[in-house]
């Protein structure tokens, strides 16, 4: 039959035709080829045929073509998957690699633990576990921190608000960002807040100071450094001594500048008062003698006059003269020992006295000289006026007060108050005139000694009656404008004088 099948069609070789022996069907198809063979068992009148059906279909040839190609295309497939999946191993197996080598350098991997990947968890799981001990510890340190921060903050605050010297801030844009309280008090600021403020707004009536800000503001190669005199909002010249620097940060950026107040009245007050110390010194050491001379001579000038005067008639030109001549020289002999008394040394010998009954024969004897003037004394204290005081001493420095008050007074319109008061342990006496009062342009000058505002008066009475209250450890103020009379105030200690303070001669204040 093959050998049948073969003539029949070349194209089938070796085929098995052993399912035919079993009445089985064949069906063959050459590859490269588009004819398919059909064998068939039968049977007829006991005979046994073949029945060879050959068939030709191109389709199945395109389709084993097509078999063929998607085989091709199945194993390219295949290579390319194989390929993108190492490069995705490799990929994803990339940051395990670097895992694994970092966990190595922490010294945390043990390579021959076994699993890899378990390990490598167990590695990190600890690492992350140091990592929030390290972040609970890097918290309290934080806290720590802050706490210093703030703590030195608070301590920054509390050394700007308590030193004497202010201290104000300004940003570049001229915004205030700190005042101390030194700072307000030197400028009679209120308790606001001036953070943000405009330094021109906040220093308005303070003209120089602000002119200052604007000078350095204009060229700020150096600092400046000026005193510098400010009228305070009570009328009261004050020294300032005036620092302003600039502000930088870390990296030398100006981020503003700050303005060093110092009040330099009281240094001021001080430095005259020594000035006019050495004054007095040498005015003491030069006229000393002078003063004993013009003594004699005024002697012996009052000598000679009387003498004239008791060998003429009085009414005489001649009487005349002599009784000028007289008068003259006597007022000159009372200048010289008013002032030899105030040059000389002052030792006070206090006692008890009552200052009620002083104050009312001095206002008695005023009273006296000055009867058109209403002269009133006020005791607004319930206790025993008792002092320890030099009497003679302080009636003369108070005699002086109110005989200066009455002079400043005229018409009946005239009045002068006296008044004694004690307020803790000092007793005050007050001399209150409704006069001319004193003109502002005075008020430095009036303690300075043959200054004075009367063309008459030797312009001693009042240094005079200073020093005399200095030496009783007490202080004369007063308060005065033109035009609306003058209150002289003594501030004198009650209590005893000690035996160490009556002996040193006491410095005489130039300040009011």
């Amino acid at each position: 039959v093959d050998s049948a099948l073969t003539a029949v069609n070349p194209a089938i070789v070796n085929l098995d035709l052993r399912p035919l022996l079993d009445n089985q069907p064949i069906l063959a198809h050459k590859s490269g080829s588009d004819e398919t063979l059909f064998l068939f068992p039968s049977e007829y009148a006991g005979s046994k045929y073949v029945i060879y059906i050959v068939g030709s279909n191109p389709f199945l040839g395109s389709l084993e073509n097509a078999g063929k190609v998607l085989i091709a295309f199945g194993i390219l497939g295949v290579l390319v998957i194989a390929f993108l999946s190492h490069k995705f191993i490799r990929r994803a197996m990339y940051p395990v690699k670097r895992l694994r080598e970092k966990a190595e350098e922490t010294g945390r991997f043990d390579a021959g633990a076994g699993d890899e990947i378990t390990e490598l968890i167990s590695s990190y799981e600890k690492i992350i576990e140091d990592l929030k001990l390290k972040e609970t510890e890097l918290v309290k340190l934080n806290e720590i921190i802050s706490l210093r921060a703030d703590n030195l903050e608070l301590y920054n605050n509390y050394i700007l608000s308590s030193i004497p010297t202010g201290i104000i801030t300004l940003d570049n844009d001229n915004h205030v960002v700190t005042v101390n309280n030194a700072a307000r008090e030197i400028l009679e600021l209120d308790n606001r807040e001036f953070d943000g403020m405009d330094f021109h707004d906040m220093l308005s009536g303070y003209a120089g100071l602000s002119a200052l800000v604007s000078v350095y503001r204009a060229d700020r190669s150096k600092s400046i450094n000026e005193t510098i005199e400010l009228i305070r909002r009570q009328l009261e010249k004050a020294t300032i001594a005036v620092v302003i620097t600039g502000l930088t940060d870390s990296g030398g950026h100006s981020i503003g500048l700050s303005i060093l107040l110092n009040d330099l009245t009281e240094f001021e007050r001080m430095r005259r008062e020594l000035e006019l110390r050495h004054q007095m010194a040498a005015l003491g050491e030069m006229s000393g003698g002078l003063a004993h001379q013009l003594r004699n001579s005024i002697a012996a000038i009052t000598g000679f006059a009387r003498l004239i005067g008791k060998k003429v008639e009085p009414d005489s030109v001649t009487g005349q003269n002599a009784g000028l001549l007289l008068k003259e020289s006597e007022e000159a002999e009372m200048l010289v020992s008013r002032f030899l008394d105030y040059a000389k040394p002052l030792h006070p010998m206090p006692a008890d006295f009552n200052i009620v009954e002083m104050l009312t024969e001095i206002i008695d004897s005023a009273r006296r000289r000055y009867n058109d003037i209403r002269i009133e004394l006020k005791v607004e204290m319930q206790e025993k006026a008792q002092i320890s005081a030099d009497e003679l001493l302080l009636k003369q420095a108070v005699a002086n007060l109110i005989d200066n008050a009455c002079k400043a007074v005229t018409g009946s319109d005239g009045e002068v108050v006296v008044s004694v008061d004690r307020q803790d342990n000092n007793m005050i006496i007050a001399i209150a005139d409704n006069g001319c009062g004193i003109p502002a342009d005075f008020h430095d000058k009036i303690f300075t000694p043959f200054f004075s505002g009367n063309p008459s008066g030797s312009g001693l009475g009042l240094p005079l009656a200073r020093k005399i209250i200095v030496q009783h450890e007490g202080r004369i103020d007063f308060e005065s404008a033109d035009g609306r009379g003058t209150t002289f105030t003594i501030t004198l200690p009650s209590r005893r004088l000690s035996r160490e303070f009556l002996d040193k001669e006491k410095p005489v204040e130039t300040s009011l």
